[in-house]
């Protein structure tokens, strides 16, 4: 199994985020995170990848003090006290919600600035051009400041700087949120197409149709814990599902 959660809690001061989660990812599989706003599938994300570490480290965040308990493995190895960036060199890497681009910067060196982990200027360019084949508009763009590129555009280069990290696991937080129906279809279009490449991807996603129609598999997520998990055809058979936690 490629990544493995084992009774994972997550607590900000009193408050208990996520309670006794159990997750898995395999290799090259895509699985879905789904559930309602405030669930706690972002704090999930954060601590597979680290980000709660961080937190930690410096005792508080928003004031709150952080405290994790459980079990958390990226092939085979712990990772439970890693910080973000001890992670990303894995290959485990983190894709934010609203990750919004570095606004002054040029499409191309936000895109370099991703691949800072990498000192081989063949592998970057490897690299570059796998993202260009993917997303042919930031090709286009790529002299172009960020701050002026569209909400799908951006979101392309939020995924395409990802890439830049080389991710055997690519943890995707709301990659649709705020787009168009059109840019919604091509961005998980474009999801489907990192999978192919051997990628495993770990998709949080508020629209379930999509994001059931791209996955292997599917775990939902609802007052911080597990409720149901399964293929997308098993889920929506049950019709408690549909309407309790799926809104169908």
């Amino acid at each position: 199994m490629l990544l493995k959660v084992e009774n994972l809690s997550v607590y900000y001061d009193r408050a208990l985020i996520l309670d006794h989660i159990n997750l898995q990812v395999g290799h090259g599989e895509l699985v879905g995170l789904v559930g309602p706003n405030g669930a706690g599938k972002t704090t999930l994300l954060r601590a597979v990848s680290g980000m709660i570490n961080v937190e930690k480290k410096d005792l508080k965040f928003s004031g709150s003090m952080v405290r994790t308990l459980g079990k958390i493995s990226f092939q085979g190895e712990s990772i439970d006290s890693m910080l973000s960036y001890e992670i990303a060199r894995k290959g485990l890497i983190h894709c934010p919600e609203r990750h919004r681009p570095f606004a002054g910067m040029s499409v191309l060196d936000n895109l370099m600035a991703g691949a800072f982990l990498c000192r081989d200027k063949r592998e970057i360019k490897k690299r570059l051009d796998n993202v260009y084949s993917l997303f042919p508009r930031l090709k286009e763009r790529e002299k172009q400041t960020s701050g002026t590129l569209s909400g799908g555009e951006q979101q392309m280069l939020a995924i395409g700087r990802s890439l830049m990290l080389k991710p055997i696991l690519l943890c995707i937080d709301e990659p649709s949120l705020g787009l168009a129906p059109q840019v919604k279809r091509s961005v998980f279009e474009n999801i489907r197409e990192i999978q192919k490449q051997g990628i495993s991807i770990l998709l949080v996603e508020q629209d379930v149709r999509q994001s059931f129609a791209l996955s292997d598999r599917n775990y939902i997520l609802s007052s911080g814990r597990i409720a149901a998990e399964g293929s997308s055809a098993k889920l929506l058979e049950d019709e408690t599902i549909r309407t309790s936690y799926l809104g169908l």
